[in-house]
Formats: structure tokens, C-alpha cells, sequence
């Protein structure tokens, strides 16, 4: 979870540097291009969190997912009866 924040927060602040930047871009020969603006990027947003996911990495094998699995239909009866696995026993 700290790495999808983490990665989250860093597209975020990608993100406002490139808008920081076209604005320099354009603003380029006017007097008011040094006057202070506010974040182009104030928050983080869904878009970054799934740039975040996109580039997570598996930090869980696939047999602690079966385990997890299994652990879930044994304990969870309403989720076990919608994977068809019947009430445990």
C-alpha cells in the first residue's frame, strides 16, 4: 500500500511539473511570467492511483492467493455460495 502512495504521489507531482513547465512555455516573453501560480495539480487523483497500479509490482504468490481463497470459503458462507463452493463443513 506505502508503494502505491508513493507512486501515486509521484505522478501527481510529475504531472504538475509538465503543467508547470507549459506554462513557462507560454507564458515565455510576458512580463507576468514570473508572478506565482497556484498547483496546477492540487490533488491526487483516481488517474494517478491507477497509473500507480499499472506499474505495481505482485508482492503475493499464487499459492497464498489459493490460501487466501480457501481461508475466505471456509469462514465467509455468502461468499462460498456465490463461488458455488456450498457451506463449509
Amino acid at each position: 500500500m506505502t508503494e502505491l502512495c508513493q507512486r501515486a504521489t509521484k505522478a501527481a507531482i510529475r504531472e504538475s511539473i509538465a503543467a508547470e513547465e507549459q506554462r513557462k512555455q507560454l507564458m515565455q516573453g510576458d512580463g507576468d511570467a514570473d508572478m506565482e501560480m497556484e498547483d496546477p495539480v492540487p490533488v491526487i487523483t483516481r488517474a494517478h492511483f491507477e497509473e500507480a497500479m499499472a506499474a505495481a509490482r505482485r508482492s503475493v504468490t499464487d499459492s497464498d492467493l489459493i490460501k487466501f481463497e480457501q481461508f475466505r470459503c471456509k469462514f465467509d458462507t455468502a461468499y462460498a455460495a456465490k463461488q458455488g463452493a456450498g457451506p463449509p463443513r
